[in-house]
């Protein structure tokens, strides 16, 4: 089983998701801002 859900929040806001936390590869902490 594979988890996309990083790759299209990437795709629909490169602007502002990195490909690697798209990618599970980020070394920093993602915080999401609407909470």
């Amino acid at each position: 089983m594979v988890n996309i859900y990083p790759f299209f929040s990437y795709i629909d806001n490169s602007e502002y998701v990195s490909l690697d936390y798209a990618l599970f590869r980020s070394t920093t902490i993602e915080v999401d801002q609407n909470q």
